[in-house]
């Protein structure tokens, strides 16, 4: 009896506590399984990227698609080199000046924008390239 009362206990403490949510269980395979709450999800991607030339720097511009972004993370590559993080901007800033280039060279800069929030990160945006 006393182990059944102990059992009851922690049960009631769950259930009273908010500890577990009868209506969202976190069994993906459930039939009452609603995925996340609509805020703890990752941010949407952004679309629509474009760079263009604005000698001495290049341009970048987005359309910001989510409402729940804490920032944007920008990724340049040079070349047929790997992407690497180049700068965050903050949630709803939607344009970036890369001013880090040498337009002189030639050299060949490809773009790419993903939102982030405290639950991950989106999907990429669209590559782009300016064209002189």
């Amino acid at each position: 009896m006393k182990h059944i009362l102990i059992l009851l206990a922690g049960f009631l403490i769950l259930v009273f506590s908010g500890c577990y949510n009868f209506n969202n269980p976190v069994d993906p395979d459930s039939d009452n399984y609603q995925g996340y709450p609509s805020d703890q999800t990752p941010p949407a991607a952004p679309s629509d990227l474009i760079a263009t030339i604005e000698n001495p720097y290049i341009h970048l511009e987005w359309t910001d698609n989510s409402n729940n972004e804490d920032g944007f993370r920008i990724e340049r590559k040079i070349g047929n080199g790997d992407y690497s993080e180049i700068y965050t901007v903050e949630s709803n800033v939607t344009t970036y000046n890369d001013h880090d280039i040498d337009l002189a060279t030639g050299t060949e800069y490809t773009y790419r924008v993903r939102a982030y929030n405290s639950f991950g990160y989106s999907d990429y945006s669209n590559e782009a390239s300016p064209t002189p």
